[in-house]
């Protein structure tokens, strides 16, 4: 089984924090709010940002905690930079076979993802089967979409495929173990588990 590749090399972990932040920080502020720069907050930016360059045999990562807390908006702060990182790479490279694959996320919620595995069959299935997938507000769904009588569970689909292909997936999730647990059954979370690593957000809602 092929995964993924998604770490980058080791020296880009003097880089990565700076890159992380500055683009958590364009994300708060494209929306005119202000960035607040607690404790956990550059926190759970550092954990992020280790991660980044680690050699973690997991393929994916779940951020998980409390409403509001900043999860979507470093689950983008990530995929921007792990999309800047290769083109910075690759254009520093003196050889061809030092080049870093493009990375190239795709990004839909858990809901949207049960509204167009009925919708949009071959986006659902584009979705799937992608290489770089950011899904947002794991466990808001509804478990279960029917069309015409049909019943289908999209995210369990979508999940058990990514895992069986190791795919790379950021998710995100207000919800924690047990109650993913109580929605997903025991069979997913299995597999939620040995697939993704963990950071958890406890910070307070930064919305006002």
């Amino acid at each position: 089984m092929e995964r993924t590749t998604y770490h980058f090399p080791e020296w880009y972990a003097e880089i990565a924090p700076d890159m992380l932040l500055s683009a958590y920080r364009t994300l708060v502020t494209q929306r005119d709010l202000t960035f607040e720069e607690t404790a956990e907050n550059i926190a759970v930016i550092g954990k992020a940002a280790k991660w980044l360059v680690s050699d973690s045999r997991k393929c994916s990562l779940l951020l998980a905690g409390t409403t509001g807390s900043g999860k979507t908006t470093l689950a983008q702060a990530l995929c921007m930079v792990m999309e800047t990182l290769p083109k910075m790479h690759n254009k520093n490279a003196q050889f061809t076979t030092d080049f870093l694959p493009e990375i190239k996320f795709k990004y839909i919620t858990a809901t949207r993802l049960t509204e167009i595995a009925i919708e949009d069959k071959p986006f659902y299935n584009e979705i799937r089967g992608c290489k770089y997938l950011l899904l947002d507000e794991l466990g808001r769904e509804r478990l279960v979409s029917k069309s015409y009588g049909n019943e289908m569970s999209a995210v369990i689909d979508v999940l058990c495929e990514r895992y069986e292909k190791q795919l790379f997936t950021i998710a995100t999730s207000n919800f924690n173990a047990s109650e993913l647990l109580e929605k997903y059954g025991l069979f997913v979370c299995d597999r939620i588990t040995e697939m993704f690593n963990k950071i958890a957000f406890t910070e307070k809602s930064f919305r006002k």
